[in-house]
C-alpha cells in the first residue's frame, strides 16, 4: 500500500489558517486565552511594561502571527488604559486572517482611539530577512503563533 505524503501546511498560511479557525471552534482551551487576556494581562504585564515615552510619542508593539487579533485587540485595549498612542505592527502571513483582523479594529474604532496599525502580510522569517528597518519595539508578542507551535508539538 502507497503512502501519500500530506503537505505541510506552514507553507500555506490560509491552509493553515483555515485548520487553525476550525481548532479553535471546537476547542475550549481558547477560552483561557481570553481570561488571560482580560485579567492577567491587564494586571500583570501592562505594570511591568516601563517605558517612559513623551506626549507625542507611541508605545510601538509588534505582533508576530497575531491571527484574526483577538487576543491583540484585548491587549490593546489593556495598554491603551496606560499608553494613549499606540504603534501596532502585526505581522501575519494569512492575507484573509489579516482581512478578519482589520474587520475587527473597525468594529471597534471607539475602542481603539490612539492606534495606528501597520499591516504586514509575511512569515516571522520573511519580516526579519525583508523588514529593512532598524525600528525597536517596547512590547513584543507571539501569543497566537505560541499557541498554534504548542498544537503542532502536540501531533
Amino acid at each position: 500500500m502507497a503512502s501519500t505524503r500530506l503537505r505541510s501546511l506552514s507553507h500555506h498560511p490560509d491552509d493553515y489558517a483555515k485548520s487553525f479557525s476550525a481548532y479553535m471552534a471546537v476547542s475550549d482551551k481558547f477560552d483561557s486565552y481570553a481570561t488571560w487576556g482580560d485579567n492577567v494581562f491587564g494586571k500583570a504585564v501592562t505594570s511591568k511594561i516601563t517605558v517612559m515615552l513623551g506626549e507625542q510619542e507611541e508605545l510601538r508593539i509588534l505582533g508576530i502571527g497575531s491571527g484574526s487579533g483577538e487576543l491583540d485587540v484585548k491587549m490593546l485595549t489593556k495598554l491603551l488604559l496606560r499608553f494613549p498612542l499606540i504603534n501596532n505592527r502585526v505581522v501575519e502571513p494569512a492575507g484573509f486572517m489579516i482581512a478578519k483582523y482589520k474587520a475587527l479594529v473597525e468594529s471597534k474604532a471607539h475602542e481603539l482611539q490612539g492606534v495606528r496599525c501597520d499591516w504586514r502580510q509575511q512569515t516571522m522569517q520573511q519580516y526579519a530577512k525583508e523588514a529593512g528597518d532598524s525600528t525597536k519595539f517596547h512590547f513584543i508578542h507571539a501569543c497566537q503563533s505560541c499557541t498554534t507551535w504548542k498544537i503542532w508539538k502536540a501531533r
